[in-house]
């Protein structure tokens, strides 16, 4: 597979809500980053972004991710914007359901070893966005 068929293979997957299938677009030791989460966001994506990924799926039954732009730079990364979303059926992360959406843009940020699989995931998107359009009241900086 190319670096840019790893990243579809990879949001293929979230749409089909199949965590071993988007663990399977990364090496054993890849690391991630949700820079909106700060130092709670970071980790091994097999012991952390597997159950948050998990985690929102079950919460969103409907969660999505709709892929726009995806750019291979020089360097050999991949940029991808995305809106990400779904309807709130379950509590998740101190969020009440109230049976609302929430549709957000995200940015991934992708890194690959020598064998095409993803090695480092960084992404940010604005927690505000999903806290307003889910009528939470918490608020990060």
């Amino acid at each position: 597979m190319t670096k840019l068929e790893t990243v579809q293979a990879f949001f293929d997957a979230y749409n089909q809500h199949q965590t071993d299938a988007m663990l399977a677009c990364f090496s054993s030791d890849a690391m991630f980053e949700y820079v909106p989460y700060g130092e709670q966001g970071k980790g091994k994506i097999y012991e952390s972004a597997a159950g948050i990924w998990g985690m929102f799926t079950d919460a969103f039954p409907d969660f999505t991710v709709q892929v726009g732009t995806v750019t291979e730079t020089a360097d050999g990364r991949v940029v991808a914007e995305t809106v990400n979303g779904g309807t709130q059926a379950k509590d998740v992360m101190g969020i009440q359901n109230k049976g609302l959406s929430q549709h957000v843009p995200h940015v991934f940020f992708f890194k690959f070893g020598a064998d095409n699989l993803i090695t480092n995931l960084k992404a940010y998107w604005d927690n505000n966005s999903i806290y307003t359009q889910l009528k939470h009241t918490e608020v990060h900086a």
